[in-house]
């Protein structure tokens, strides 16, 4: 979904009391600002990044999990 418009017409606003009515556990939302001056690595780097630290989450939580299982 794209929102364009104007400065100052309250689309960021708009977008983020949507995205906060959505159930958490169902949703994981990562907002990211764009400018005249973002490029599209901007965009792919700041995804992956994400991506990746919430993965190294998991992997650890799941290591935890299997680790207390072979005690």
């Amino acid at each position: 979904m794209l929102f364009v418009g104007e400065s100052g017409t309250a689309k960021s606003v708009a977008i983020q009391k949507y995205l906060g009515s959505l159930p958490v556990a169902e949703n994981l939302i990562l907002n990211v600002n764009f400018s005249s001056r973002t490029t599209s690595m901007d965009v792919q780097l700041t995804i992956e990044d994400s991506i990746e630290k919430r993965t190294k989450v998991w992997q650890s939580f799941d290591e935890y999990v299997v680790s207390s299982l072979h005690y």
